[in-house]
């Protein structure tokens, strides 16, 4: 599964639900792939970079899709900072736990 969505240009991460976090989405920025994504306020503050937000309907996810084609090389940029931002407040999380447990 992980070679399947390392090989893939977008992932798609939809939802009909507000505050659903998608694991898809998650998983893409893991791998460092850009991530086209409902429009929901929720997803819009988790996947800030790299994202293409589009309404869950046909025709926004099929252009949602041809832009993100279009605009892959700066979306796989953005996605990769996204990714780095995570990772380093992640680090500085995890460096405050060890100082409370100490």
């Amino acid at each position: 599964m992980i070679q399947l969505l390392s090989s893939s240009s977008l992932i798609l991460a939809l939802t009909t639900e507000e505050d659903c976090l998608q694991c898809s989405a998650m998983e893409a920025l893991s791998l460092g792939i850009p991530i086209v994504c409902s429009n929901t306020k929720y997803l819009k503050s988790v996947f800030s970079k790299g994202t293409v937000f589009v309404e869950n309907y046909a025709s926004s996810i099929s252009q949602g899709i041809l832009d993100g084609l279009t605009h892959i090389e700066r979306l796989k940029e953005e996605i990769m900072d996204l990714q780095g931002e995570y990772k380093k407040r992640w680090e500085l999380l995890w460096k405050h736990l060890e100082d409370l447990t100490q």
